[in-house]
């Protein structure tokens, strides 16, 4: 089993031109904010606590809000089901955004 802890959301550079209202999906479901969307904008970071349990790997989504248009996909990662105990980071650079995910892994 591998236990996947997200830390930390930091903003490189936003898709939209003033803010960005983030969510984080893993496994199809939403995992960060518990409801809504997280407002954020350049050169800031959002910090969180939220474990993620798998029996196999962990694909990571990234997506901004853009009501009443539809969601924006900035990108996504995949956390092997293997992956060495420790800190790690992750990169979602679609849409022109660039946003990069803190974690940290454990296998039990």
């Amino acid at each position: 089993m591998l236990l996947a802890v997200f830390n930390r959301l930091h903003c490189h550079k936003m898709e939209d031109a003033t803010e960005d209202e983030v969510q984080l999906r893993a496994g199809g479901q939403r995992v960060w904010p518990a409801e809504g969307d997280f407002t954020i904008v350049e050169n800031t970071s959002a910090w969180m606590q939220v474990p993620v349990i798998s029996a196999g790997d962990i694909r990571v989504e990234l997506w901004e809000e853009d009501w009443p248009d539809p969601d924006d996909f900035l990108g996504d990662i995949l956390i092997p089901a293997n992956q060495q105990p420790g800190a790690h980071t992750g990169e979602f650079t679609r849409d022109e955004a660039h946003y990069t995910l803190h974690y940290t892994t454990v296998n039990f």
